[in-house]
This record gives C-alpha cells, sequence and structure tokens, in this order.
C-alpha cells in the first residue's frame, strides 16, 4: 500500500519506475479479498491514481487513498486480535 501511495503521487514517474507501481497496485489487488466491503473503494483510489495526468490531481487522490488504506488495516488488525483472543492457544 504504501508503495503504491509513493509512486502514485511522484510527478512524472519514469517508465522504470512505472512497473513497480502496477506491481504494488496488482499485489493489493490479489492479496484484498473481493468480497471485504472496502475492496470497491480501495480499487477505485488506486485506480485514481492510475488515470491522474497532473501533479495535483496525483495529489488530490492521495487523502482518499490513505484513508481507505488505514481502515482497511484497522479491520484486519481488529480481526486478526479477536482470532488471537479466541485461538486454542490463547491461555498456554
Amino acid at each position: 500500500m504504501s508503495t503504491l501511495q509513493s509512486l502514485g503521487v511522484t510527478p512524472n514517474l519514469p517508465q522504470a519506475e512505472k512497473e513497480g507501481f502496477y506491481k504494488a497496485g496488482t499485489m493489493i489487488e490479489l492479496l484484498m479479498d473481493r468480497n471485504d466491503p472496502q475492496f470497491a473503494e480501495l480499487q477505485s483510489c488506486m485506480y485514481s491514481f492510475l488515470a491522474a495526468q497532473t501533479i495535483e490531481e496525483k495529489y488530490s487522490c492521495n487523502a482518499p487513498y490513505v484513508h481507505v488504506c488505514q481502515d482497511v488495516l484497522k479491520a484486519e488488525w481488529e480481526r486478526l486480535k479477536k482470532e488471537l483472543v479466541h485461538s486454542p492457544d490463547a491461555g498456554a
């Protein structure tokens, strides 16, 4: 997520670094559960970086992307904590 964000806001991204941008985006899409309620919003934010033509457009994509990433990561953290508490080894 951080790689996509940092490359997404980079002005005049060199062709050599565009591969990293696409790779990061593909990795996010493959690792996310497409049934996750945040998936569509995250995907939309990622494609907004792709569509941005000017540096102003790139920067305007940043805050919504960061916000949805924070929501996704928080939900995953809460899910993990719940699983750890209910795991058979939790009391060991």
